[in-house]
């Protein structure tokens, strides 16, 4: 691609990128081309039995301050990680006393969080619906859904993968803060190659009820200050409505687009 562009939806106000994916072309890219995902990265045995024998603390890895945050919110329960790369913090969420399973599209990065970790990621997702719907406390996604080519697909999946008033936790990078407003895609973070959407703030308030989920806390931290206008990280942590229709949402979760422009 010579050129990309950051445009905004007209409907439902998502930032995203121009050209967009095929869903071939994001799984191949993904799975051979992501620069900040490859297998040759992967830990050595030797380095893996270090940070494993520290629960990754005090590494690039550690997830101890995500951990926090979700111990805060519910203290034990089962957790999908949603994106889970190769399963570090799979494994501290289980250290920390919690039942969870990682989803990575990554088939090989999967592979290798499996054999070396010892713990459950689903590779596969037609089989992650049907066989763990409604199976979820906690669903936790850190910095992966702007990875996406299709946003309805998992949003919809979430609000069928949680139990009735189950909790969503979300990270992603504020298109709508300082940065972004000042930098624009000069930002890294903001709209390129590997990220496929922007959100801001009035996204998640204008659209995410229409997936199943009401907004408990929305906000991003600057300098320890909360502010939805400055920070560069946006988080969103919601929660499913209890009358919420699985069906609808396992059936709508099929569609592919690239935002939810009739949310």
């Amino acid at each position: 691609m010579l050129i990309i562009e950051a445009r905004k939806c007209a409907y439902c106000g998502l930032i995203f990128r121009y050209p967009t994916d095929s869903p071939g072309d994001a799984e191949a890219f993904y799975d051979k081309f992501y620069t900040e995902r490859q297998e040759d990265d992967l830990p050595k045995p030797d380095v893996l039995r270090q940070l494993k024998d520290r629960n990754f603390g005090q590494s690039e890895f550690d997830k101890a301050h995500r951990v926090r945050l979700i111990k805060s919110l519910r203290p034990s329960g089962t957790i999908l990680d949603y994106g889970c790369s190769w399963g570090y913090t799979v494994y501290q969420l289980a250290q920390a006393g919690y039942q969870p399973t990682g989803f990575e599209f990554s088939r090989p990065m999967a592979e290798y969080g499996r054999r070396n970790l010892n713990i459950e990621i689903r590779d596969r997702w037609n089989e992650l619906l049907p066989s763990l719907g409604s199976a979820f406390d906690i669903i936790y996604t850190d910095h992966v859904l702007e990875h996406t080519y299709d946003l309805r697909q998992p949003l919809d999946a979430f609000s069928s993968l949680l139990k009735p008033s189950g909790t969503l936790v979300i990270f992603v990078p504020n298109g709508g803060g300082l940065v972004a407003r000042r930098e624009g895609t000069g930002w890294r973070a903001f709209i390129g190659e590997a990220h496929t959407i922007a959100f801001s703030p009035s996204w998640f308030k204008d659209n995410l009820a229409a997936h199943g989920f009401v907004i408990e806390e929305l906000y991003s931290v600057t300098d320890g200050v909360q502010s939805l206008t400055d920070g560069e990280e946006l988080v969103c942590i919601a929660r499913r409505r209890p009358d919420n229709q699985t069906e609808q949402g396992l059936k709508d979760s099929t569609s592919s687009v690239v935002c939810n422009s009739n949310a």
